[in-house]
């Protein structure tokens, strides 16, 4: 139980916290909320907001450590849930930062900040529509917000993007695999010939008839010419494969990137602007 002096005393820490955080003093940040958090461990918008702070400094992995302990001590807290997910985005673990924001966004639906940033994780793992869908919601709840309207236009051009290139890449893959395979064919009986002599075979025409075109004076087993072709010829497999590869790459569209990042922090209790990768700050403790 937290004592009425103490309280007194949190509430001065939070608000110096909050000072500190708009002038992007993030370690003086750091420093008051340990204090807030040696008088009340239980404090959950103390831990996410001290995670805040450390997610500003780039220690993602510490951060993700107080959101937990926020989260623990109160699963309610959308922000929390939030701010965890943008850590591990900007960890690239953008799978788990996609189940943080599905719970953040359950507790808070009508969070544009929310919808955008699971909508970049999910376009940064080439889910363009489904990117879209959340950009869209996003765009419904806050049609004024300038980054989501840019969010919309660069999910839209990868989805076109990527129809385009798989209508070129399949037309040049027909065209390129002919190519090679008929280079492998004959490839393939120049090197049977070649191995036949190299095995000291003799190989005589038969002018007599044309139906035969050549007699063997001895016999080799034909698993030794088979693997002897196959080794022969697996070079030439990779250098088709790496070559249809290639093509098929040159004649791929290039996909527009999704903007990564942390934004800068607003003056509304410890609340973010709503741009990328936001980090959410509980509301000020009362």
């Amino acid at each position: 139980m937290v004592s009425k002096k103490d309280q007194e005393k949190i509430k001065k820490l939070m608000a110096a916290a909050e000072a500190k955080f708009d002038n992007k003093d993030y370690e003086g940040v750091i420093k008051d909320l340990d204090e807030v958090i040696q008088l009340d461990p239980e404090n959950s918008n103390a831990w996410s907001n001290r995670g805040a702070a450390k997610a500003n400094l780039e220690r993602f992995e510490d951060a993700i450590n107080d959101y937990d302990e926020a989260i623990r001590l109160d699963p309610e807290n959308s922000d929390a849930w939030n701010n965890r997910g943008a850590a591990k985005a900007n960890l690239k673990q953008f799978e788990d930062a996609i189940n943080d924001y599905d719970k953040a966004i359950d507790l808070n639906p009508e969070s544009p900040i929310f919808l955008k940033n699971r909508g970049i994780s999910k376009g940064t793992l080439g889910h363009h529509s489904e990117a879209l869908k959340d950009f869209s919601l996003a765009q419904a709840i806050d049609s004024t917000d300038n980054d989501t309207k840019e969010l919309i236009d660069i999910a839209t051009k990868n989805i076109q993007n990527n129809s385009d290139s798989h209508v070129k890449a399949s037309g040049s893959k027909k065209k390129n695999c002919s190519k090679y395979l008929f280079i492998v064919f004959w490839y393939a009986i120049i090197l049977t010939y070649i191995i036949l002599i190299i095995c000291n075979q003799h190989i005589f025409i038969n002018g007599n008839n044309q139906n035969r075109l050549f007699e063997m004076e001895h016999h080799i087993p034909w698993e030794i010419v088979f693997y002897i072709l196959l080794l022969l010829l697996a070079p030439v497999g990779f250098f088709t494969y790496s070559h249809v590869i290639r093509d098929h790459r040159e004649h791929g569209v290039e996909l527009a990137k999704y903007p990564t990042g942390q934004s800068e922090s607003s003056k509304d209790n410890f609340r973010s602007q709503e741009s990328i990768f936001n980090l959410v700050r509980p509301d000020q403790i009362k």
